[in-house]
């Protein structure tokens, strides 16, 4: 995954750099720090081409794709050949908004397995149905039978 999709790490080691992939091209540059918050470090929304944070495509999303709250999340699914699409978080803009509405075949939404994944997962579906269905998470509890 290092070499495909060009992953590394700042001088110190204090933060993963993940390149932010759109359309099978880098338009900048995500740090992801190993301790304290923000845990990710976004470029700002004027240094993109259409200045304003696009979706994470870190491959081709030509016949459908899921679409992930989270970009290492969307790094997995493109590893293992899955059309994969990352929002960058829990809050979709317009513009992403168009983009996914015109990303070609259905849209599989993956929510985090917490409350504020499942909200976001319930207000995207709201706004791209009939394209998307949900996939359900699994609560760490449900899954242990409790």
């Amino acid at each position: 995954m290092r070499e495909r999709f060009l992953l590394g790490t700042n001088k110190d080691g204090t933060a993963a750099l993940i390149p932010f992939w759109h359309r099978e091209r880098v338009q900048g540059l995500i740090r992801r720090k190993l301790e304290g918050e923000p845990k990710y470090l976004y470029p700002k929304a004027e240094e993109f081409p259409g200045r304003y944070r696009p979706l994470f495509i870190p491959a081709s999303a030509s016949a459908g794709a899921f679409v992930a709250e989270g970009i290492v999340d969307a790094l997995a699914l493109a590893a293992i050949g899955e059309g994969a699409i990352a929002i960058g978080g829990t809050g979709m803009s317009r513009k992403q908004l168009r983009e996914l509405d015109a990303v070609p075949g259905p849209l599989y939404i993956l929510p985090d397995a917490d409350e504020e994944g499942e909200r976001a997962a319930r207000e995207w579906l709201r706004k791209l149905y009939p394209k998307a269905l949900v996939c359900p998470a699994e609560y760490e509890g449900e899954a242990a039978g409790a």
